[in-house]
């Protein structure tokens, strides 16, 4: 395998070995689909599984689990539910706006964002209506510690035996906030089933009978999974806890982030911010019956988001175990390899995407678009495991970054640009902060 490295390398692919785990890294778009989108290799692999471990979710199950999951939850993801969750996002976008007024300048805006972000992310996927500021902000901060966390975790090899984590979190007093994301989720149940009106059975949870409706929300699909007789405190809230992990680390923190990126780009490029705030003057976003096909018609906001996604992905990277002998420009990627496609690196190809730090959105116009060859831009990832929340992501941000660009010119409080640095997502080295200046009218 050493002799084939070699060769891998002159293609864009470099292995490495821990432990007895090789793993191969693929910068290169010309070989993204022999791996993303081949239809047989579709387990994460181990990176996935230690994120969430011990839980389990759409982010790390593998084959035939994720498969029988997918089918299940993905009615919640189609237009016609996505439509509904419209008045929703413009609600809380508002309570975001008047709060970037108030306390943008004195308090910086990330905070703001994550605290009605969050908000957004319990009303349309998890289905919660009135959920209290205690819950809300523990959910928030649990889960993202957690997942934060982890990710070090298997950063940090030696930390992979459950005794030792115990040890490790002991000596540098690290809070495991597995018992308190339990906690989070039994109260998520007990809410979203008094909301619901539900009659329970004898262990607290929904009985099978009542009729499921397909096109619903996340969360009320995953409760109409649970089964008569099933422990709400044992396999069925571990199931769940997995899922809102998966929520809170893909409907959530990344829209955050993605948002802060976002501003950073139009706050060093007024004048493409100027275009799109001419583009944005004939938006009526307070529209009863406002539709995503409708919000597609805004084609300059559609190509400033992309090509924020395509400089700044959501994700860095994504991986998959290769379970059968994949042939790649005529060298064989063995099975038993764990295979991470680098998605930063891809996005910075100087081949498909000339000066590739500079922020540049004629890139997505559909002459130039038609021409970015498959795999080449995979901020959602690509191929059957492709992010499922991918368009209520794009909704999301798109209501969010056109009502911001239409109240406010956005300036930075400093000129030089920030340095990334990548871990579960592709985070500033330090605070982006800008300048809120509300427009006229």
């Amino acid at each position: 395998m050493v002799s084939a490295a070699r060769k891998w390398r002159e293609k864009g692919i470099f292995a490495v070995w821990i432990f007895y785990h090789p793993i191969i890294f693929i910068v290169s778009w010309k070989h993204n689909e022999k791996i993303l989108g081949c239809k047989k290799l579709l387990d994460r692999g181990w990176p996935a599984s230690k994120l969430t471990q011990p839980f389990v979710g759409l982010l790390s199950l593998a084959d035939a689990e994720w498969k029988a999951r997918r089918n299940f939850v993905a009615p919640s993801y189609v237009p016609s539910v996505l439509e509904g969750f419209i008045p929703i996002i413009l609600h809380h976008i508002d309570l975001m706006l008047d709060d970037l007024s108030v306390r943008a300048q004195t308090a910086g805006c990330l905070s703001i964002l994550q605290d009605h972000i969050i908000s957004i992310t319990l009303e349309t996927s998890l289905g919660l209506k009135n959920v209290s500021n205690s819950l809300r902000t523990s959910i928030q901060q649990s889960g993202i510690y957690f997942l934060n966390s982890q990710f070090d975790r298997y950063l940090r090899f030696y930390t992979w035996n459950e005794q030792i984590l115990k040890i490790y979190n002991w000596i540098y007093g690290i809070k495991d906030e597995r018992e308190t994301l339990k906690e989070c989720a039994r109260q998520i149940i007990k809410a979203r089933i008094g909301e619901k009106n539900m009659d329970l059975n004898e262990n607290g949870i929904p009985p099978p009978d009542i009729p499921r409706r397909r096109n619903q929300a996340f969360l009320d699909n995953m409760l109409d999974n649970f089964k008569n007789g099933k422990n709400v405190t044992s396999e069925g809230l571990e199931d769940l806890i997995g899922e809102l992990l998966t929520i809170v680390g893909t409907s959530f923190e990344t829209i955050v982030n993605s948002t802060m990126w976002f501003l950073h780009n139009m706050a060093h490029n007024p004048d493409i911010q100027e275009k799109l705030y001419e583009e944005l003057l004939g938006f009526d976003e307070k529209n009863e019956n406002l539709t995503i096909s409708q919000i597609n018609e805004l084609t300059y906001l559609d190509q400033c988001v992309r090509e924020s996604l395509r400089i700044y992905p959501s994700v860095a990277n994504s991986s998959r175990m290769v379970n059968e002998d994949v042939d790649i420009d005529g060298q064989i990627i063995p099975k038993g390899v764990l295979a991470v496609i680098f998605i930063y690196s891809i996005h910075h190809d100087e081949e498909i995407y000339p000066n590739p730090d500079k922020f540049d959105p004629s890139r997505f116009e559909p002459d130039n678009f038609a021409k970015i060859p498959p795999g080449a831009y995979i901020p959602f990832g690509d191929g059957p495991r492709r992010c499922i929340g991918e368009r209520l992501a794009m909704l999301e941000l798109k209501l969010i970054l056109s009502n911001i660009i239409k109240r406010f010119r956005i300036e930075p409080l400093e000129r030089e640009k920030s340095g990334i640095q990548i871990d579960l997502v592709i985070r500033p080295i330090k605070p982006l902060k800008f300048k809120f200046i509300p427009r006229d009218g």
